[in-house]
């Protein structure tokens, strides 16, 4: 939920989009290891790919920033994507987030023979498997 603050500057950002024809925009995100980056942003109008002016740029990645989810950068962190539709005034943001799996197993293995030997028994044991 976009608190006012967030609401007016996406409020700004689609009517800017709208006034420029743009239809779409998506912003590729990814972080890791305690650091994570907006990668791309991109737009598309009615024809096609679209370029966005430096100063809509930067407002789209600071909201972007704010909307996405606590711990997105950290450990294993996460990577998605932002795609703002400024007609409908809709942000759908999608977070994959991965994280490290493993699987433990235990083997033993024993070579002991059953009951009770005697030393001279177990050395008899001892000198057939040896040799």
């Amino acid at each position: 939920m976009l608190n006012c603050r967030q609401k007016k500057t996406f409020n700004g950002i689609c009517d800017f989009l709208l006034n420029h024809d743009i239809v779409k925009v998506n912003v590729y995100y990814d972080g890791y290891g305690d650091s994570g980056a907006i990668e791309e942003i991109s737009a598309v109008d009615n024809i096609g790919e679209a370029t966005l002016a430096q100063e809509i740029r930067q407002s789209i990645e600071e909201l972007c920033y704010e909307l996405l989810p606590g711990g997105w950068e950290i450990n294993d962190g996460a990577f998605g994507d932002i795609e703002i539709f400024p007609l409908e005034r809709h942000i759908l943001l999608t977070c994959n987030e991965r994280y490290t799996e493993f699987t433990t197993s235990q083997n033993e293995f024993f070579d002991k023979p059953q009951g009770k030997l005697s030393i001279s028994k177990a050395q008899e044991v001892q000198k057939k498997c040896i040799p």
